[in-house]
């Protein structure tokens, strides 16, 4: 099942809004490949996020980081190389600092953010491995947030610019 590209928090609200996200984890759960260019990765992974120069929900000056299939425990951020990956770090920001507010009732589902350059994604394999593809360096810039074994919060804020040569 191919998600393709194009505005992130519009193509969300449009699989949201229709149902098509539950028809995606159902098809995903039966052993569907779904294949994510783009925004459609972001749609796979768990969030999108918008900046207020796309989308006019987002908060002026802010990012919104909105929560999607979650299908991989990846937040993907596309396209922004040219300017050190600023709305992805805003947006991973803003995760962690949900996380870090929540209480020990609030369940996350921890994640490793990486930056997806023009020319270049990743393979995600079946043991959650990864591998970059492409004609660019997949730098990780992000964040880990989940509940420790004993159910109380923790998160690790990881702010790299080292790149993903197999994590």
């Amino acid at each position: 099942i191919l998600l393709s590209g194009g505005n992130p928090p519009l193509g969300w609200r449009c699989i949201h809004s229709s149902g098509l996200d539950v028809a995606l984890r159902a098809a995903h759960a039966r052993g569907a490949v779904l294949v994510g260019i783009s925004a459609g990765a972001m749609h796979i992974g768990t969030h999108v996020y918008s900046s207020r120069e796309w989308d006019a929900e987002a908060p002026p000056g802010g990012v919104l980081a909105t929560p999607t299939l979650g299908l991989l425990p990846f937040f993907f951020g596309a396209h922004e190389e040219e300017n050190a990956w600023r709305a992805s770090r805003a947006a991973i920001a803003s995760i962690a600092n949900e996380c870090d507010a929540a209480d020990n009732d609030t369940a996350f589902t921890p994640f490793i953010a990486l930056g997806l350059p023009f020319d270049s994604g990743v393979t995600v394999h079946e043991d959650g491995s990864v591998s970059p593809i492409g004609r660019r360096d997949v730098p990780i810039l992000g964040s880990y947030c989940g509940l420790t074994g004993d159910g109380s919060l923790t998160s690790k804020h990881i702010d790299s610019t080292s790149a993903a040569s197999g994590c």
